[in-house]
């Protein structure tokens, strides 16, 4: 990768699209602060706080400027190691403005600056985007983010990421880092800008990461395969835990790719995370090892089966996930109350047709109302639609379905989750389906962890217990 070539198309005239390109207060609100002066010849600084190996500033000329169809400038920083060059090429359309941006000149500089200078575009280009068009009233397909809070150490949280030895703990099987130069690093050895990383998973499957930034104890940032985009994992220190903060970003949103990308990967971030916790602190690996299941988080996995092709149903989806545990474990936490209150909510109650509350560790029936509470006071009223030693079913949400079956499968269980009822709009598709997949991914990675190994690894603090949420209301 020699260089950046973008090209987005903008709701808004070539004449405002370039006074937020030519006028330094409108350039602040999208890109940097500076002391931009639209003129051939012209020197300017844009600044910022600095990041990892870059001291915050950027020496920059105007080396063309066609008004209002071009705009060019040098664009040197001390982590570049290169005179690099920004051309922004404005085009009249139908629908507005179309911006191609490209960088170029990176022959010759320092490792990991193209890939870095990438991710950092797209990602400005839809903070101008947001700027000159107005946000968006829709949710964002591009981009997703999730929080996650460990009572753990920051550096150590840093190693898992920062090391081949430490993806290998709680991601990958096979972990090798080659450094910009050929040598391979050792599998304590911190990464640094440049390096690429191989990552091989259980199921077969393999990509690697370029490393396009890192700074000890506070964040790494890697492309991630050729179709994700980039991930940038950011840390900070909050109280007695570390805060993890994973944004993926630059993902396309054509065709199935929302499905695909948001529904995979924020699925597998989800359980990722929850497994650095219970890595760190548990000393228990949450991946599964059994042959045939180990991709069951795939959002068009089918046990036993490769994934399916064709355009994704969204009225419904599936979610598997082995545990190491008789079926009769895993049900006994669904059919009573006090199962249930061990991985999913803080209270739950079950009632019998006279309406007589069953006891906690009596297992409900078909037909028996149930009242769940989460752990930020949300109500769940509902119906037992089925429930057997082998299957759970019930009504959810008021018009969803949500089915619970298993199967034996090696020295544990199956466990296989469908929720159904879902509409094809744009509202239903990211609360009926991306968000309810997002959070039970969590609870039975939760009520995994709970039978294998007796822990609780639901985030108990109110104020953080649903980072995992999508948190989008497209009234908003």
């Amino acid at each position: 990768m020699n260089g950046v070539h973008m090209t987005i198309d903008l709701d808004a005239p070539v004449a405002r699209v370039w006074e937020h390109l030519t006028n330094r207060e409108k350039l602040a609100q999208w890109l940097m602060t500076s002391d931009f002066t639209a003129k051939v010849g012209s020197r300017f600084t844009f600044s910022a706080p600095p990041s990892g190996t870059w001291d915050g500033q950027l020496h920059c000329a105007v080396t063309e400027l066609v008004e209002p169809e071009r705009l060019a400038f040098t664009w040197n920083a001390n982590d570049i190691g290169a005179e690099t060059l920004v051309t922004f090429q404005l085009e009249k359309i139908a629908s507005g403005t179309r911006l191609t941006l490209t960088h170029t000149g990176f022959d010759g500089a320092l490792p990991g600056a193209t890939g870095r200078h990438a991710a950092g575009w797209t990602r400005v280009l839809k903070s101008l985007e947001n700027t000159v068009c107005g946000s968006r009233a829709d949710y964002d397909w591009s981009a997703l983010q999730i929080t996650r809070h460990i009572a753990a150490p920051l550096s150590e949280v840093f190693a898992l990421w920062s090391t081949a030895a430490g993806l290998k703990r709680f991601w990958a099987d096979v972990v090798a880092c080659t450094a910009a130069d050929g040598t391979v690093r050792a599998a304590t050895e911190t990464f640094r800008l440049g390096d690429r990383v191989a990552l091989t998973f259980s199921t077969g499957a393999s990509t690697e990461l370029e490393i396009i930034n890192i700074e000890r104890d506070r964040f790494v940032t890697f492309t991630f395969g050729t179709e994700y985009g980039w991930v940038h994992v950011g840390l900070t220190r909050e109280g007695e835990r570390t805060r993890i903060v994973l944004r993926q970003w630059g993902s396309p949103t054509d065709g199935d790719a929302p499905w695909d990308i948001h529904a995979n990967a924020r699925g597998w971030w989800i359980f990722n995370l929850m497994n650095v916790e219970s890595v760190l602190l548990h000393d228990h690996d949450l991946r599964v090892r059994a042959a045939g299941a180990e991709n069951g988080l795939g959002a068009r996995y089918a046990a036993g089966n490769r994934t399916t092709e064709g355009p994704h149903d969204w009225s419904a989806f599936d979610v598997f996930l082995h545990i190491e545990a008789p079926s009769q474990d895993v049900f006994s936490r669904w059919r009573t109350s006090a199962g249930i209150e061990s991985f999913f909510v803080r209270d739950a109650s079950y009632r019998d047709g006279s309406g007589a509350t069953r006891p906690p560790t009596t297992a409900c029936e078909a037909g028996d109302a149930y009242e769940w509470i989460g752990l930020h006071d949300f109500r769940m009223k509902g119906q037992v639609i089925e429930s057997t030693p082998h299957r759970f079913a019930f009504t959810f949400g008021g018009r969803y379905r949500v089915d619970v079956s298993a199967s034996g499968h090696g020295a544990g269980t199956l466990l296989h989750l469908r929720q159904s009822g879902m509409r094809d709009d744009p509202e239903e598709r990211v609360h009926g389906s991306l968000n309810c997949r997002s959070c039970w991914i969590y609870f039975l990675t939760a009520l995994k962890c709970r039978l294998e190994r007796g822990v609780d690894l639901r985030d108990r603090t109110r104020e953080t217990a649903d980072s995992i949420s999508v948190g989008y209301n497209l009234a908003s």
